[in-house]
């Protein structure tokens, strides 16, 4: 039987696909991309396999893309399911039986990450897997990953379950689980596997006629990345805020590069046990706890801000609150600090992966605005020097109407109070702790 392709994607929806990409250009402008690079993997793939040969296993919320329309109509000649199991190596697994079930035929399986893949390079890979020489084909990616893997037999992939995935080893070690069960393995060429600003900007100059080439163009024409200008105001330049209440602002960034103040001292005092620090910019926050003693994390999408927080001799990475954290589920307060509650725009979904962090005796500790402003989205730029930023959604959220999007995070105010003008709350999972005022 002739062999069929597998794309294994996410729906590109903003502020879920390519989170690391996103540290970088935003959320929407990654989402972008790889909604472009999506399209173009299945423009590749209806090259080389003919109806009735193509299927597409799914994650997340295709309704919610962007591009949606575009990639409904291109998908309209697809067998579309949905993904089953925990991790992506479970999940990789699964696509693997259901495809093949379908198919009842070999696979050729690819991911939405190498845009630059043609017709004839995946018309190639199921002319090998479908000779009867070989078992298996693997496509090494430049990263240490692999972007492609044809089987005859479903059963084969079945050890993806237990490679560790999106590591610089994951190839070599797919490759050696292979080997271990006597297949007969061939290694097919290298690609460029898109992850990092860095990749992106190799694979748009290298493929300009692409449709992620163009998606990077005019990511290029909408504007600045607002963590570049971010990094400009860490280091002093003056940034003005365009889009929130009130109109245009400086941003205050001497009040954060500075030490805690009186009221800062509530959310610090407030923070139990290991904490991180989500958004923690220059970091008087994770530098204050750690100086008091405890176990504490900072995490920003910003260089400086991470650069800084490292300077004044805490701990600091560069990630992004949606991308897999140390310790999940095991924090004991997750600090929501300077507004913070707004990254994203969403502060259910912003929530909902706070409650997912903590331990079960956990609490988030949280800043919001003064009560009666209720909850609201705002497109946001940064200005710098005349340059203006990309847009990014930033929401606001008054104090008294934290509480019914707590619930909706399946989270409990614990305490609400309000220090020197500024208004703190504290989210358990548990509805036992007193309320303060």
């Amino acid at each position: 039987m002739r062999p069929g392709v597998l794309v294994v994607a996410k729906a590109p929806v903003e502020g879920e696909a390519k989170t690391r990409l996103a540290v970088d250009v935003g959320d929407r402008g990654a989402a972008d991309l790889a909604s472009a690079a999506l399209l173009d993997t299945l423009a590749a793939c209806e090259e080389a396999f003919p109806r009735g040969r193509r299927t597409l296993a799914l994650t997340g919320d295709l309704r919610r893309a962007r591009g949606a329309s575009e990639l409904a109509r291109r998908l309209g000649d697809w067998d579309v399911f949905r993904q089953r199991g925990h991790d992506f190596g479970q999940r990789l697994r699964s696509a693997h039986e259901d495809a093949a079930g379908r198919l009842q035929a070999p696979v050729v399986q690819i991911g939405m990450d190498t845009p630059q893949v043609t017709g004839a390079q995946l018309a190639a890979l199921a002319g090998t897997i479908g000779s009867g020489t070989c078992d298996a084909v693997l496509g090494p990616a430049a990263d240490g990953g692999w972007w492609a893997l044809a089987v005859v037999d479903p059963r084969i992939a079945s050890g993806l379950a237990d490679v560790p995935m999106s590591t610089p080893h994951t190839g070599a070690a797919t490759y050696a689980m292979l080997r271990r069960s006597s297949i007969r393995v061939v290694r097919t060429h290298a690609l460029t596997d898109i992850d990092t600003i860095a990749e992106a900007r190799l694979v748009a100059h290298q493929f300009p006629d692409t449709r992620f080439a163009g998606a990077w163009q005019r990511l290029g024409r909408a504007g600045v990345s607002p963590n570049a200008l971010f990094d400009q105001a860490l280091a002093g330049a003056p940034c003005l805020v365009h889009g929130m209440p009130g109109g245009s602002a400086p941003l205050p960034v001497d009040s954060w590069r500075g030490g805690c103040d009186g009221a800062d001292r509530v959310l610090v005092d407030a923070c139990t046990g290991p904490s991180l620090d989500v958004g923690c910019g220059p970091g008087r926050f994770t530098q204050a706890l750690a100086v008091r003693g405890s176990a504490a994390l900072g995490i920003d999408v910003a260089a400086a801000a991470v650069r800084s927080t490292r300077a004044r001799g805490a701990q600091a990475i560069r990630r992004n609150v949606f991308d897999p954290l140390p310790a999940e589920g095991r924090w004991e307060s997750v600090l929501l600090a300077d507004g913070n509650i707004g990254i994203g725009g969403d502060p259910v979904r912003l929530l909902r992966r706070v409650r997912g962090l903590l331990s079960q005796s956990g609490s988030a500790i949280v800043e919001v605005a003064a009560p009666g402003v209720g909850v609201a989205t705002h497109r946001v730029h940064l200005e710098v020097d005349g340059r203006r930023s990309s847009a990014f959604d930033w929401a606001v959220v008054g104090a008294d109407a934290l509480e019914p999007l707590a619930r909706q995070a399946s989270l409990r105010a614990l305490w609400i109070l309000e220090r020197q003008g500024r208004w703190f709350a504290g989210l358990g999972h548990e509805a036992d702790a007193g309320r303060a005022s």
